[in-house]
């Protein structure tokens, strides 16, 4: 909880089943990685480039992806409240500009 892995390199991880809550990934990647089962309430994901990844039944609730990159990525956000989609690369490669979601 509260973790800081901002400017990390985690390309290719596995996270499964663990409490991310408040952590920072910002200006991280984490391309091409599996994110399964995880707690990510509240977690800044700014700047981050999640391009390719895949993950299901994540929590994403108050998540922050201000500037994040998820070019062919494969995340379920449905159910999730509060994220924060502030010029964000949706995985078909949209923008979301200055109000939009992915």
């Amino acid at each position: 909880i509260s973790a800081i892995f901002d400017n990390v390199y985690l390309s290719d991880a596995l996270l499964n089943q663990k409490n991310f809550t408040s952590a920072s990934f910002i200006d991280s990647y984490l391309d091409d990685s599996e994110l399964m089962m995880n707690d990510f309430t509240d977690a800044d994901f700014t700047g981050t480039d999640l391009s390719n990844g895949t993950g299901y039944d994540n929590v994403w609730d108050g998540a922050d992806f201000s500037y994040a990159d998820l070019t062919d990525s494969d995340f379920d956000f449905s159910g999730s409240t509060g994220i924060t989609w502030y010029f964000t690369t949706c995985s078909d490669g949209s923008n979301t500009g200055s109000s939009g979601s992915c």
